[in-house]
């Protein structure tokens, strides 16, 4: 019993330091945009800042008071209506007045930005 302690103990430490260096930046689609090697895409980070800050209001299967006084002409439910209206939706975004509830974040109104900037990629 106990060389089955004293073998478990060095085994446990090695696998949770595989674990801890091995994760990296895999798993944070996030990571700084100060990284010069950072690519950012509609599917990995824009999607989920529209999702969840835009598309209440800005969807293209919304009609009237559903849309909260979103224009018609702004969606922002697809990667396509994305690209469309970047530019547009960018003065409002980088200005804070987009969402109405108080504006993004600094670093998702940089990502939202350097997605531009990049190229508008899916």
């Amino acid at each position: 019993m106990r060389n089955f302690a004293i073998i478990s103990l060095p085994g446990a430490v090695i696998f949770l330091f595989m674990i801890a260096f091995n994760c990296g930046d895999k798993a944070d689609p996030f990571r700084s945009v100060d990284d010069p090697g950072f690519k950012v895409t509609y599917t990995d980070q824009i999607k989920v800042i529209l999702d969840n800050n835009c598309v209440l209001c800005h969807d293209s299967e919304k009609q009237g008071a559903e849309r909260n006084g979103a224009p018609l002409d702004v969606n922002l439910d697809t990667y396509e209506n994305a690209v469309a209206v970047a530019e547009r939706a960018n003065i409002q975004i980088q200005a804070g007045t987009m969402p109405p509830t108080g504006g993004l974040p600094t670093e998702l109104r940089a990502l939202f930005q350097q997605w531009i900037d990049q190229g508008l990629e899916e």
